[in-house]
């Protein structure tokens, strides 16, 4: 897209209005996505406050099919914060009609439009009003009020997560998930394969913190195969349809029937 001003002009323009441009080091930073956050998938949306924030801690903005929209570039292609100055697709209008700093000021303060940025830690995404927010950036004001929409590190799901991952190999071995499985860190449950007598398959959901525990009793079971038949019959009296879903410490004594029928080597040792 063609702009009134060249790339050139536009930085002449910023020096104008802040002589410190200059000794700016971030020019050739990155513009980050909130989809570049490390493990973005634990964060939750806590909630959307006004509040102001230093510009100087925007990291990135999110903009669909302009700007650092990854669509149809190559691969490891990368958009910088000069980059954006150049592109700024309002600035023209700033430029030819805003003569002086405390004009410029009141236009990134006024809210015709909401200026809304997410913020992961101390970090923040704009969403809303990037050309304003932007400007607040280079122009190094000290505040700007805006709309935070705040995501919270869920910090027990990540470490959860990152232990039932250690389990899938063994999970696979087991024949309990398939070869091609992949884990949905969203959620707290876990489909497992469990032979049946027929040999076919039921699907039984566990929560996932039980995971070393189911790996940890089929270990117990090859080796002392009666330990489970206590339990066997007092699941017996537990209707069909729930025994398919264990979510509590307290059930997890109906996986020792489950555990004898998906493996047969266990039976056969209770059974010579």
């Amino acid at each position: 897209m063609a702009y009134r001003y060249s790339h050139q002009q536009r930085i002449d323009w910023i020096k104008l209005h802040n002589p410190n441009y200059p000794n700016q080091h971030w020019h050739s930073d990155i513009v980050y996505r909130p989809d570049e956050i490390l493990h973005k998938e634990f964060f939750y949306r806590k909630r959307t406050v006004k509040k102001k924030i230093n510009p100087a801690n925007i990291c990135g903005i999110e903009y669909a099919y302009s700007y650092n929209c990854p669509a149809y570039k190559v691969k490891d292609w990368t958009y910088h914060w000069d980059d954006l100055l150049r592109d700024l697709k309002r600035l023209d209008w700033v430029i030819d009609n805003l003569v002086d700093l405390d004009q410029i000021i009141d236009h990134i303060h006024f809210n015709e439009e909401e200026k809304t940025v997410e913020q992961y830690g101390d970090h923040f995404f704009t969403t809303g009003g990037q050309h304003r927010l932007c400007l607040a950036k280079y122009l190094e004001l000290d505040e700007v009020e805006v709309n935070v929409e705040e995501y919270i590190f869920d910090r027990e799901r990540f470490q959860r997560e990152k232990r039932f991952e250690r389990y899938i190999p063994k999970f696979i071995e087991e024949g309990f998930l398939g070869q091609w499985y992949e884990n949905n860190p969203r959620v707290d449950f876990v489909g497992i394969d469990v032979k049946g007598f027929d040999n076919k398959k039921d699907t039984v959901f566990i929560k996932k913190k039980f995971a070393g525990y189911v790996l940890d009793r089929m270990s117990e079971l090859r080796r002392f195969p009666y330990r489970g038949i206590s339990n066997s019959i007092k699941s017996m009296k537990i209707e069909s349809n729930k025994r398919n879903s264990i979510v509590s410490d307290q059930e997890l004594y109906l996986l020792d029937t489950l555990l004898l029928r998906h493996n047969r080597s266990i039976l056969s040792k209770i059974f010579i």
